[in-house]
């Protein structure tokens, strides 16, 4: 028996605990040992029976500190058995026994029996609790390491994040790219467990539903924190009460509408330091929420390559793969889905095959195919409204990926009444774009054209054809063998043959009920027969863009209700016939890059008619009699002709037939910009007066940018725009006496580049207008008429007082940029300045001024700026000292914000001793290292509200400012010399943020141990490591305040009375 040591079998007999406890108890320690190795056996025994109970639940369940402190004292006491049954053991052995009850051995054993009996003996209660959620659930995750489309918006999560002002991220793309893959190697991440004290994912919604219910998010969200959820009231309160004090991250995976967080349970996120990160397709989604947005863009095509072979699993190489890869559009999704779809077919011709089961859905294809595709055609029906879904579909008539003139789509999208409106059509196409149906197209300027992707024109093509009981014939981008046969023509609504090398049509279909044919682009086709149009008088969008024909047939009158006609590019065309006339409903008329340009030259017009001197604008006749063209795009061709003045000034004599219906005319040129000054000023004087028009564009096919747009003209909500090329123009062209006006001198319309200037009614923008002897008279004269001008990029102008100060009297706002010349805005030393300079400005930019010196210079003009509000200095390396001249500061007396940002040179703002800041209520320094001191002394800032100064790392002048009655916000950050604010209560009194960051010299905020703060609500601590105590006397000290953010090693750190600081415990959140 006492060789069998300690172990258990199933057959032994357990001594009850009151014959063992006797046993130990008797003066006899002869079989002490046998005694401690029965009461062992019975412990371990009880040990193993609550173990095999933990090891049932340890899934959910942890031993609770009582049970496991029990569990330990068994484990030690059970080795400690052992060895003092084996030391017996042994001396038995050597017959060296001890037969003395009260030797040590024996009552070592005696007195580890009593405990091993106490321990059997020991109740718990509660032996096993529920586990607390884990920091982080792991989820897998695609590894995207090799894909740097992928990993960059990855980092770019990271990055944000990490920031304290951050309160989160919008990643957003169009389907499949690749989001949710992201968002769980998001989760999964190192960092983030380290970071956040809880990661907390929740499914939005999914590929075949709306977005989910608040309270299927609060299941899930109840689930991840182990919240009972029984029961029907209170989930909010249960979720809120759960969270409440902690730093968690909430991943929100296919959002597709804004979050209501709150009505979740979910707290403000900014009292915590949590954040969140959500995934959607639109930019626009949650803007409360989060402050970064985060764009997923498609694979190149070497990833999506690389990424098709990792899903093959295998290395093949076909003919058509290429073609394949391309069809998934580098959306990881497809990639995946195609990838397995093809997976087990192993020839050329089963890839041949299966890539067109997969361009000719819904027809043909395996399953795998048609799940691809069933997924697809969910997304595309999340378009719920008729409109956005009638027009994505309509986008169909479009070969594929094909760009399509955004202008097009939008007047054929109106000509249909698919949408009310021009302006509706455009918002249906953001949308559009927006939500990924549409995405910007390869060529032209940014909005100019757009494209769908293969997979989803597929799905568009589809519904295009099940739609109206099959009414469209669509056979775009197809090498026709024959003609569709006249009677395909019969009863359809739409019929696109575009791009498909036609030669020829029908001599007369019958098709009353066609609104809409595409015939664009088949260079081929160069004759329509005289009574085509005869049966389609329902027609209401025409497009022959790009075809070969001569002529236009007789019949085109009968297209009574014709709204769109393309004639762009017919270069064969060289008359539009007399019936053009007769289209009395026409809105949208192209007739751009036709053979009309030629014919318009007088000197062939003998050649071609047979009849000289016809006039420029004969080719083109009828057109006073199209009383409701909105729209009409034409091209000027013959620059060099020496005639092209007189073709100019008839155009425009002809249009002004049409003055009470045009609203929008663009002009091709082909020619350079600089030419044509004088023919854009005739135009565009000639149009000004057309009540109805809202744009004006040229368009340059030559220059430094070819297809350079020049916007003449634009009127939005009352206000006109307009570009002259030289100040004269201007003189002899506006009336300055109009209520509301914008001018662009240099430069084409364009937004403002200070948005603050958009408020004031007469604006102009000067841009490159350099001459030897700086700005000319007429210039000068010209910015009387204004109350807000921008000079941008000129290379002459040393100061505004060159403009003579009578003519800046009514400017009201002024932005200065990228002038190399300027040193100062006036300069008091010329005779010119006899008057107050800029009396009533308000707001003055100041951006990229390489030799600004100062704002002023030489003696000060009285009454000179004496309005200012705002100012604002950015890149200007040279300037020293602010306001140079002795009391300035006082004479800006209405300065109530400045802002001076990457000044490398600047010492100071002015003499301290001759500030008086009447007015400044904001006061915002940004990256100026040499700044040594602040313009404050005792009172002299009394209306100062927010001071924020960034990266002044000799900044030491701070004891003199001692009193700022009404500061309300405070942000310091990397001001290295920093020791001490000297905050008093005065100072206190009204502020609300304070935020130190980067502060290594900071010792104290004040000497004042125990200050009131009686407004502070935001306190944030980063990088102060010397900062060892916060003049908190009492929790009263500072009512209001909300939370306190800093390092958690930092708030460990500090030196308080422990009473006093775990008063604040509760406000404190780590960053």
């Amino acid at each position: 028996m006492e060789a069998a040591g300690l172990a258990i079998s199933a057959g032994s007999l357990l001594l009850d605990y009151k014959t063992l406890r006797d046993q130990a108890e008797s003066p006899n320690g002869l079989d002490t040992h046998l005694t401690l190795g029965e009461a062992i056996r019975m412990l371990c025994a009880l040990r193993d029976d609550r173990e095999r109970k933990y090891c049932e639940f340890r899934e959910t369940m942890d031993r609770t500190n009582t049970y496991s402190s029990w569990l330990e004292m068994v484990n030690n006491l059970e080795e400690k058995a052992k060895q003092l049954i084996k030391e017996h053991a042994e001396r038995k052995q050597r017959t060296v026994v001890l037969r003395n009850p009260f030797s040590v051995l024996p009552n070592k054993m005696k007195g580890e029996t009593f405990k091993a009996l106490e321990l059997y003996m020991q109740v718990i209660d509660v032996m096993l609790v529920e586990r607390p959620p884990e920091r982080v659930v792991k989820m897998y995750s695609p590894n995207i390491e090799e894909y740097e489309t992928l990993k960059g918006p990855l980092n770019s999560i990271l990055h944000h994040l990490k920031e304290d002002r951050s309160s989160g991220v919008r990643l957003y793309g169009k389907f499949g790219v690749g989001k949710t893959a992201i968002m769980k190697n998001l989760n999964n991440h190192a960092d983030i467990a380290t970071w956040f004290e809880s990661v907390i994912w929740v499914k939005a919604s999914d590929d075949y539903s709306d977005h989910f219910s608040t309270r299927k998010m609060q299941e899930d969200i109840a689930k991840r924190l182990k919240i009972n959820m029984e029961g029907r009231d209170n989930f909010k309160d249960r979720i809120g009460n759960k969270l409440r004090g902690k730093k968690y991250l909430l991943l929100f995976d296919g959002v597709k509408e804004d979050l209501n967080l709150e009505e979740i349970g979910i707290h403000p996120l900014n009292e915590s330091g949590s954040k969140i990160v959500l995934t959607c397709r639109e930019k626009n989604v949650c803007p409360l929420l989060v402050s970064h947005s985060v764009e997923i863009k498609q694979l190149s095509y070497p990833e999506a390559k690389k990424m098709f072979q990792t899903f093959l699993g295998k290395s093949r190489n076909y003919r058509v793969m290429r073609e394949v890869i391309e069809y998934c559009c580098g959306l990881p999704y497809l990639i995946e889905k195609i990838a397995g779809a093809f997976f087990n077919l192993y020839t050329e011709e089963e890839w041949e095959i299966a890539l067109r089961n997969l361009k000719y859905f819904p027809q043909r294809g395996d399953r795998a195919i048609k799940k691809v595709y069933k997924q697809i055609e969910f997304f595309c029906n999340q378009l719920e409204e008729t409109p956005k879904r009638d027009c994505f579909v309509h986008s169909a008539l479009y070969p594929g990926e094909s760009d399509i003139n955004t202008n097009c789509l939008l007047d054929c999208w109106t000509a249909e009444a698919l949408c009310d409106s021009r302006m509706d059509a455009r918002q249906i196409l953001q949308e559009l774009k927006t939500r990924s149906y549409l995405k910007e197209g390869a060529r032209g300027p940014p909005g100019e054209y757009v494209r769908m992707e293969k997979y989803l024109w597929n799905v568009a093509y589809h519904k295009l054809l099940a739609d109206d009981q099959r009414r469209n014939l669509v056979k775009t981008g197809e090498l026709l063998q024959h003609l569709p046969p006249a009677e395909d023509w019969n009863h359809k609504h739409r019929i696109s043959l575009a791009d498909c090398n036609l030669r020829g049509l029908p001599e007369c279909p019958d098709s009353p009920m066609l609104f809409t044919l595409f015939l664009q682009n088949n260079r081929s086709l160069n004759r329509i027969d005289t009574n085509f149009f005869e049966k389609m008088g329902d027609l209401l969008v025409l497009n022959l863009q790009n075809t070969g024909i001569a002529s236009l047939p007789s019949s085109l009158r009968q297209l009574k209700k014709l709204k769109v006609f393309y004639l762009n590019d017919c270069t064969s065309l060289l008359q539009l016939p007399l019936e053009i006339g007769e289209l009395s409903n026409l809105e949208v008329l192209d007739i751009r890059g036709t053979g009309i340009d030629k014919a318009r030259d007088p000197s062939l017009q003998k050649v071609i008619f047979r009849e000289p001197n016809l006039g420029p604008w004969a080719p083109f006749p009828n057109i006073g009699c199209l009383r409701c063209l909105k729209r009409l795009s034409v091209s000027f061709q013959n620059f060099d002709n020496e005639n092209f003045s007189q073709e100019v000034l008839c155009f425009c004599e002809a249009i002004s037939e049409i003055s009470d219906t045009l609203e929008e005319l663009l002009i091709d040129v082909n020619t350079y910009r600089i030419l044509c000054n004088s023919v854009i000023n005739v135009v565009r004087d000639s149009v000004a007066t057309m009540t109805r028009l809202t744009s004006l564009k040229f368009l340059f096919k030559k220059g430094i940018k070819e297809n350079e747009v020049v916007e003449v003209i634009k009127v939005v909500a009352d206000k006109k725009s307009y570009y002259f090329p030289e100040a004269a123009d201007v003189m002899s062209s506006l009336d300055l006496n109009a209520a509301s006006f914008e001018v662009y001198m240099g430069c084409s319309i364009s937004p403002h580049r200070t948005p603050e200037l958009r408020k004031y009614q007469k604006y102009v923008k000067i841009c490159n207008m350099q001459g030897s002897s700086g700005p000319t008279p007429q210039i000068s004269r010209l910015l009387s008429g204004f109350n807000a001008i921008e000079v941008v990029d000129d290379g002459d102008l040393e100061h505004l007082s060159q403009f003579e100060a009578d003519n800046l009297v009514g400017v009201q706002g002024c932005l200065i940029e990228g002038c190399k010349k300027i040193e100062a805005i006036a300069d008091g030393d010329l005779k010119i300045l006899d008057s107050p300079m800029l009396p009533n400005l308000l707001e003055l930019y100041m951006k990229k001024l390489p030799l600004l010196r100062s704002i002023w210079k030489g003696p000060w003009k009285a009454g000179s700026l004496v309005k200012l509000k705002t100012l604002l200095i950015e890149d200007c390396t040279e300037i020293e000292e602010l306001l140079a001249d002795s009391g300035i500061s006082s004479k800006l007396r209405n300065l109530r914000k400045l802002i001076l940002t990457n000044l490398e040179k600047l010492r100071r703002i002015c003499e301290i001793q001759d500030s008086k800041w009447l007015s400044l209520e904001e006061l915002c320094i940004y990256g100026c290292p040499h700044v040594t001191e602040l313009p404050f002394e005792n009172q002299n800032a009394m209306r100062l509200k927010k001071l924020i100064l960034v990266n002044l790392p000799i900044l030491t002048n701070w004891a003199n400012v001692v009193t700022w009655l009404a500061l309300e916000e405070l942000q310091m950050c990397g001001c290295d010399e920093i020791s001490m604010l000297s905050l008093d209560t005065d100072s206190t009194r009204n502020l609300r943020k304070l935020i130190l960051y980067d502060l290594p010299s900071l010792t104290a905020l004040s000497t004042d141990a125990s200050l009131a703060w009686p407004a502070l609500e935001v306190l944030k601590i980063r990088g102060c490591p010397r900062l060892t105590k916060l003049p908190f006397g009492c929790l009263d000290s500072a009512p209001k305040l909300k939370f306190i953010k800093a390092s958690q090693k930092w708030w460990e750190e500090q030196r308080w009375h422990p009473m006093v600081k775990r008063q604040f415990d509760r406000f404190f959140h780590p960053l």
